[in-house]
């Protein structure tokens, strides 16, 4: 009987092993190819039909530091689209804010800041504005961001 437990013993020691090595090279292969392939991006983790769903969406794209692996790419190519004259600083590290709340409670659904400046995102895919809702949220990023360095974007 012995005998017998041993080699279960040994068997399970190394098929565990085994699994101990498959997961160091799937954990080495998916740092390696991070940028590339973005083993860890699964973009329907985030899909639930509602507001926060699509702010979660943007944030998460925006961010250089999440798991779709491409770095600076989504937020360049975004920053690049605005206006010439609407430019935002290239350098400095990004901060993202999903439905961030100001003083007066009301909430902005995203809030993309860097050095100085700022750029607010409403969106509205399936609610009516609230009354002066636009003109608060511009009034307060004119207020808090140095020579009015901000801009408020609104989807519909």
């Amino acid at each position: 009987m012995d005998h017998v437990m041993d080699k279960q013993v040994g068997e399970l020691t190394r098929f565990l092993s085994h699994i101990s090595v498959w997961d160091t090279l799937n954990r080495q292969a998916k740092e390696h190819y991070q940028s590339r392939l973005a083993p860890n991006f699964r973009l329907f983790d985030l899909f639930r039909c509602n507001e926060m769903t699509l702010s979660r969406c943007l944030a998460f794209l925006l961010d250089p530091k999440e798991a779709h692996g491409q770095g600076e790419l989504f937020l360049s190519i975004f920053l690049q689209i605005l206006p010439e004259n609407l430019r935002f600083p290239s350098s400095g590290e990004a901060t993202i804010f999903t439905e961030y709340t100001m003083p007066d409670s009301r909430r902005l659904d995203l809030l993309l800041t860097r050095s100085t400046s700022a750029i607010g995102i409403e969106h509205k895919p399936w609610a009516e504005d609230q009354l002066l809702q636009l003109y608060a949220y511009a009034k307060w990023m004119n207020e808090r961001y140095i020579q009015n360095h901000w801009l408020l974007i609104y989807l519909c």
